[in-house]
């Protein structure tokens, strides 16, 4: 199971309206996966889609496009059907779609700006916000250097979350932690907004809904209300508005934490929620035994060990490593208090990781996908056996 959907809620809430920006479907940094789960939350009257949905940019350079990219169109047409009114302001990422502006739809119209009213009688500026980057607007060639820098660090960003995955870490974005310390980039930030907000407060509007510099926030500027999607690429973050006209900043590694903490208290205290893995509170050794044993499935895939031969591999291998894993060797279960074929009677109860998946996964229909080891183009990547 896949983080999102571990961290999803059946129930679907009713809200107002939802405003989420800077998708860049079409990247391989785009968290598709979550933006699809977090839509099956909720259901709202109006979704706005703040801009660099899809990267043209990006798209430019060669094709690539998942199903999870797929998915999220899919949701979005789906809720439009069921009477969803979605409204695309277009982006710079997105700009090859301005040329359609005012075109409708069904459900759904494409626009480069709007001006939403809220339950409680605010009108906000809904506008992607590139109109008010000076780099973006006049020095284009500037604008993809730095896109190029910053794909760079998304690629950081990707291996780090890849790694925290594999030890049961939740989502964090090393970009958006650089975005707070470097002080150049705290000062882009800083007149950004003080330039969209002044823009709304001559319009004489009481705020402004935007996106573009994947920067998630809410707050005063100016006298008027400054409120910034983010982005699901790097925070995965969004705008929630409820019925009473007060708009709350939703954020993915805040709900994973909450829905865990409620997981815990669910089994009367009795547990600790210990890197996503449900635990008894003094038991460690049994968190490392479920790690250790998880990583043996993976590692057994990788070295071809299955059910059918690990009998024979455990004795008749020329690969140490293979051996030591399989108990053929002495002292390999010591570091866990376990004897040394602990291993080989998990793989032999269950097959590795692979098998385990093709028997009780495949038959759903559901695809390997991510979940394939790092060679063959997955996020699996089995520690060493030691």
């Amino acid at each position: 199971m896949s983080t999102a959907q571990r961290f999803t809620s059946n129930r679907k809430q009713r809200v107002r309206t939802l405003w989420i920006s800077d998708v860049h479907l079409g990247t391989r940094d785009c968290q598709a996966e979550h933006l699809a789960a977090f839509l099956k939350r909720y259901h709202a009257d109006r979704i706005y889609l703040v801009g660099d949905i899809i990267d043209g940019w990006k798209l430019r350079g060669g094709i690539y496009w998942p199903q999870a990219h797929t998915n999220v169109i899919r949701r979005l047409l789906t809720l439009s059907k069921r009477g969803t009114e979605v409204i695309y302001v277009t982006g710079n990422h997105d700009e090859f779609l301005r040329r359609y502006s005012s075109l409708i739809l069904g459900n759904i119209r494409l626009v480069d700006e709007a001006v939403h009213s809220t339950a409680d009688g605010r009108k906000l500026l809904v506008i992607h916000g590139d109109q008010f980057d000076v780099i973006t607007r006049y020095h284009r060639w500037l604008a993809f250097l730095g896109d190029s820098a910053y794909e760079f660090t998304l690629l950081l960003n990707r291996w780090l979350n890849h790694w925290r995955r594999r030890w049961g870490y939740g989502y964090w974005s090393l970009s958006a932690y650089l975005k707070h310390k470097v002080k150049t980039a705290v000062n882009f930030i800083s007149d950004f907004e003080e330039a969209i907000a002044h823009e709304c407060h001559k319009r004489g509007l009481d705020g402004v809904v935007c996106g573009h510099i994947h920067h998630a926030e809410i707050r005063r500027i100016e006298g008027v209300d400054y409120l910034n999607c983010g982005d699901w690429v790097e925070s995965c973050t969004a705008l929630i508005e409820h019925w009473d006209g007060s708009i709350q900043l939703y954020r993915l590694a805040e709900e994973q934490a909450r829905l865990a903490a409620q997981a815990a208290a669910s089994l009367g205290g009795a547990v600790q929620v210990h890197r996503m893995l449900l635990v008894r509170s003094d038991d460690e050794q049994w968190y490392e035994i479920n790690k250790w044993v998880l990583n043996a499935l993976f590692a057994a895939e990788e070295m071809g060990v299955t059910r059918a031969n690990a009998a024979r591999m455990r004795m008749a291998s020329r690969d140490p490593e293979v051996r030591k894993m399989l108990g053929g060797l002495p002292g390999f279960g010591k570091s866990l208090g376990l004897d040394d074929d602990w291993a080989y009677r998990a793989i032999e109860a269950t097959g590795n990781y692979g098998e385990i998946f093709d028997r009780h996964i495949t038959p759903l229909g559901v695809e390997r996908g991510q979940n394939k080891l790092y060679r063959d183009g997955g996020l699996i990547y089995p520690l060493p056996m030691r």
